[in-house]
């Protein structure tokens, strides 16, 4: 089984565009890849293939893997990495970890620049607000421009698009 996920699956659309290119591309569709399932809760699509094809590649798994990298995504043989009881990996876990970190680094250099911003006006106030105002988007806007950046190199749109342009938007 090929498992894809890589954090940046948004919706249903975009998970089954991946499974879709993995079925009809070239050595992916001669080696039998079809769809068992797409879980958007874990970011994560299934596709599974038939070995025994005969008319695929000598190695199948490789060939599928290769379909989704090039589809603009990231890809592995999944290696049957156990969940919790709540269904959460340990990829996950250290996902929604990071995440909460860059939560409270966004809130904790976020707040000196709204407080500054409705408490002191003047030309210093500003220069002083874009220090932490520019860490904030380079360390927490950069995850989404590198995603719409990807996105746009695979000709699709996913929420990453949006939320660069609104970032940038209010950074500018």
């Amino acid at each position: 089984m090929i498992s894809h996920g890589d954090g940046g699956t948004q919706d249903r659309r975009d998970a089954l565009r991946v499974v879709r290119f993995a079925r009809r591309e070239g050595d992916a569709a001669r080696a039998g890849g079809r769809v068992a399932a797409v879980n958007l809760a874990t970011g994560r699509g299934r596709v599974e293939y038939d070995p025994a094809s005969g008319a695929g590649p000598t190695d199948p798994a490789a060939a599928i893997v290769d379909a989704v990298v090039r589809a603009g995504y990231s890809a592995a043989i999944d290696d049957g990495e156990a969940a919790d009881e709540a269904g959460i990996t340990s990829e996950a876990a250290a996902e929604v970890a990071l995440w909460r970190r860059r939560a409270v680094f966004g809130a904790v250099l976020g707040l000196p620049v709204v407080v500054l911003g409705m408490t002191w006006m003047s030309v210093v106030s500003g220069w002083v607000q874009l220090v932490p105002a520019t860490i904030v988007q380079a360390v927490l806007g950069g995850a989404f421009i590198r995603g719409a950046w990807r996105g746009l190199r695979a000709r699709r749109v996913d929420m990453d698009t949006p939320v660069a342009m609104g970032t940038l938007a209010a950074f500018g």
